[in-house]
């Protein structure tokens, strides 16, 4: 029963398993059908992809046989992806592509890397450009086992790369010949200004010493004339150049420190008597709020102001020309200058106004126009307004004058007090000033000036006006201390005032300050023997009108203060070069005769060389105390020279000051010059004063015959000296009371320590600290025995920081010690006279 009864259950459990069995095999047959649907449907997918895909692909073997190739690269050489299958690159192209195609294809097979290439092809007679990549295929086991590539047509970018290659070598070879083009153009220039300045050289600088000469009248009022046509001729040539400069992109502007009111006085007195000479007044107005010490481009500022006031002066037939300058916008560290220059002169036709900023423009360009120029003067002032980011522009009204305006953003120079800080003393506070002049400007310029020192001035505007007020004020018991007035004026003139005021006694003379025009020299003489206390040329410096109005309060006082007006000192020790030896390299004989005369007329000795070899021979067997190096010379020039000298100079403890003079006045010059070794540059035509200055500038205080012209005690230029810097009963103390050694010591010191002083300026020059150091603590060891007030101790707080400290507060220090030397040395000088 049992077995019969099991066999049913086997039974039913084998035909399970058949039916399970055929049921897997059943699903196994569908999911393998399946996969197979799928691996067909992504293989279709992907055979899509790789024949629409917008690049060549290829699938080769181990041997290089193509096993699949896309229809983008069948169309490509003209068959069907079936026509490919088999072949090699060898049957689509010739042997030479073929052979670089197998090299590649070795090279992945070994390596196993990707290579990326480009090649070109012929393709229907045009040549075509690919990028390619090509890498290898791997099985299942990481096994390399053929190639595959990828490439796509890069035709257009290859060529447009061309296009853009050839434009580039085409702008490369365009600018070099405009680099040489402007180099052309800016020799030319350099050349046309020496052969230009070189002839100017001698006519303006020969018609300077003739016009010191004794002449009578005809021959000086003809001299002018050439002096005249000299100097439009130079504006003309520096017209020219810096316009050139600024067209090529080769303006440079300097940022060096400058006092605001003595650039604008010196600007103005230059002018004046071409104002004067034509009945116009010329006026300064600054605004007491604008910083005296600021930093930028004096000379270009100054250029423009020439500029604008020169037109000013040519346009005006009669009545004025101010100068006004107000500060709308200033900062603790820059401070935005807003200048106005107001004529009432012909004026310009509103259609005009734009045009007069452009180059080669003017207002009136007819050949019948009375008034000649280049049209360059304004562009080129617009041009540099713009550098020192400002603007220009003008307003004007036809026949009744024209208002120029330009601002221009400059830094303050922090490390000098500001002018209000030092223009108001407090022994000057409130005192009763008259001002006489019937112009209405000059009047308003003179009281704000004097209300800004604190001063308490009255106008008037003639002389009967003046005489009344000083009667007035004396009948109150409330007189005038200090009259300032025109000399001429109408009806009653200033001289006349003078005379009729000292006839009256009703103010004392020496309190008077009179204004007047370099135009009539008759003025001067005339107030030579009326005693007053100055009389200054318009428009006078605010400067020299302090000066004076100090210098008449001063006047018979306890401690009396003389002012010496020949060498017109504000409180340095002055010094008059004498008996320099000067090596001139100078190959023009003109030009040697013209730099001989001016240096002899200064009491120097002249060794004329010329050329830059027998300057060389001349210095190695002869002492100079300088050279002056012309630039162009034959054989070897002035820059090969100064070069070879400083090779010499290098094994010995000397070097000569060497100052170049060249008609060049290009940019790029002045640095060639100092580059080479070159200490100084002048610019010819030279002038006797520029030449002095330089000399100045190199020997401050050697080679000097000596006069001191004591400070006031009020005055702001003379840095508070009113005490002297040696203590004489201190000194000879420390020579146990010999005053024959004291005596001594004092010419010791004499000779040794401006040469000291001289090399410290070398090194402050060249930034060479340590130098400066030990040449400080030198000068401070001299000055020992004297007892100074405080001129040691500048020099010991010079020797502290001169290794540390910024390099503008050390040329700040430096000053305030030349200062105190200077006056230690006119002590000295009037003491062993």
């Amino acid at each position: 029963m049992s077995g019969s009864d099991d066999k049913p259950v086997e039974d039913a459990g084998r035909s399970g398993i058949r039916i399970l069995s055929a049921s897997l095999a059943a699903a196994m047959t569908t999911d393998a059908t399946a996969r197979d649907e799928s691996l067909q449907d992504e293989k279709a997918l992907f055979l899509t992809l790789i024949h629409n895909i917008p690049a060549c692909f290829v699938r080769k073997d181990r041997d290089g046989r193509i096993v699949f190739a896309n229809e983008k690269a069948a169309s490509l050489l003209g068959v069907t992806s079936a026509d490919m299958i088999g072949k090699t690159v060898a049957d689509f192209y010739p042997e030479e592509f073929a052979q670089a195609a197998r090299d590649e294809d070795e090279m992945v097979m070994q390596t196993a890397e990707v290579i990326e290439d480009v090649f070109d092809s012929e393709i229907e007679g045009e040549t075509r450009y690919f990028a390619s990549r090509k890498g290898p295929v791997r099985n299942s086991l990481g096994e390399v086992i053929g190639i595959q590539t990828i490439y796509w047509d890069i035709t257009e970018q290859r060529l447009a790369e061309q296009a853009l290659h050839r434009e580039r070598e085409e702008l490369r070879v365009a600018k070099i010949a405009a680099d040489e083009a402007n180099r052309a153009k800016s020799d030319f220039l350099a050349n046309m200004s020496h052969e230009i300045r070189t002839p100017m050289n001698a006519i303006i600088g020969m018609t300077d010493l003739l016009l010191e000469t004794d002449l009578n009248q005809t021959q000086r009022e003809y001299l002018r004339m050439v002096q005249d046509s000299g100097d439009a001729l130079m504006t003309l040539i520096n017209d020219v150049l810096d316009f050139s400069k600024i067209e090529s992109g080769k303006f440079e502007l300097d940022h060096l420190p400058f006092d605001l009111h003595e650039t604008l006085g010196d600007t103005l007195k230059g002018l004046g008597f071409r104002a004067h000479n034509k009945g116009l007044e010329l006026a300064l107005h600054v605004d007491s709020k604008i910083p005296t010490h600021l930093i930028g481009d004096s000379s270009r500022i100054r250029q423009i102001i020439v500029n604008l006031i020169g037109n000013a002066i040519k346009f005006t037939e009669s009545g004025e020309v101010l100068l006004e300058i107000d500060c709308p916008q200033s900062s603790e560290t820059q401070a935005t200058l807003h200048f106005q220059v107001i004529d009432t002169g012909i004026g310009i036709a509103t259609e005009n106004i734009d045009k007069i900023f452009k180059e080669f423009e003017q207002a009136d360009a007819s050949t019948t126009r009375r008034f000649g120029g280049t049209g360059l003067g304004l562009a080129i002032c617009k041009r540099l307004v713009e550098l020192m980011h400002g603007q220009i522009w003008a307003e004007s009204v036809l026949g009744v004058g024209s208002k120029f305006q330009f601002t221009v953003t400059l830094d303050i120079d922090q490390s000098r007090p500001s002018s209000s800080a030092n223009l108001a003393p407090v022994n000057i506070h409130g005192v009763r000033v008259l001002v006489v002049d019937d112009n209405a400007t000059n009047r308003r310029i003179l009281k704000d000036m004097l209300t800004n020192w604190g001063m308490a001035p009255t106008t008037t505007s003639c002389a009967e006006s003046a005489l009344q007020a000083l009667v007035d004020a004396n009948d109150e018991d409330d007189a005038f201390q200090v009259i300032i007035s025109d000399v001429n004026m109408p009806n009653i003139d200033g001289v006349s005032l003078v005379e009729t005021i000292k006839e009256r006694e009703l103010i004392n003379p020496s309190r008077i300050i009179m204004l007047t025009s370099g135009a009539r020299p008759q003025d001067a003489h005339r107030l030579e023997n009326l005693g007053i206390q100055a009389h200054l040329i318009k428009p006078a410096k605010q400067s020299e009108i302090y000066n004076a109005v100090i210098g008449s309060l001063n006047k018979g006082r306890q401690s009396q203060v003389h002012l010496d007006k020949d060498l017109k000192t504000t409180g340095e020790f002055k010094t008059v070069l004498r008996g320099l030896r000067i090596l001139l390299a100078e190959d023009n004989i003109v030009n040697q005769k013209l730099a001989i005369g001016v240096l002899e007329k200064l009491g120097h000795k002249v060794i004329v060389a010329t050329n830059g070899i027998a300057a060389l021979d001349k210095l190695a067997k002869d002492d100079f105390d300088l050279v002056l190096m012309d630039v162009q010379m034959p054989e070897m020039d002035g820059i090969a020279a100064t070069r070879e000298l400083r090779k010499r100079e290098v094994s010995t403890d000397q070097r000569i000051p060497v100052i170049a003079m060249t008609a060049h006045a290009m940019k790029g010059d002045r640095e060639n010059c100092l580059a080479a070794g070159m200490d100084e540059y002048l610019s010819k035509p030279i002038r006797a004063k520029d030449l002095e200055d330089k000399l100045n500038q190199f020997f401050p205080m050697s080679f000097v015959e000596s006069r001191i012209s004591h400070p006031n005690e009020n005055d702001p230029s003379s840095d508070n000296f009113t005490e002297p810097q040696i203590c004489w009963k201190k000194a000879l103390k420390n020579t146990a009371g010999d005053e024959e050694l004291l005596a001594e010591l004092l010419v010791t010191f004499q000779d040794d320590v401006p040469q000291l002083f001289q090399k410290l300026v070398l090194a402050i020059d060249e930034n060479d600290r340590r130098k400066v150091c030990a040449l400080a603590h030198s000068i401070k060891g001299s000055l020992g025995f004297l007892e100074t007030t405080d001129a040691q101790a500048y020099f010991q707080n010079l020797e502290d920081c001169a290794e540390e400290t910024d390099r503008d507060i050390l040329q700040q220090k430096f000053g305030d010690c030349r200062v105190r030397l200077n006056k230690v040395l006119g002590e000295i000088a009037a003491k062993l006279k």
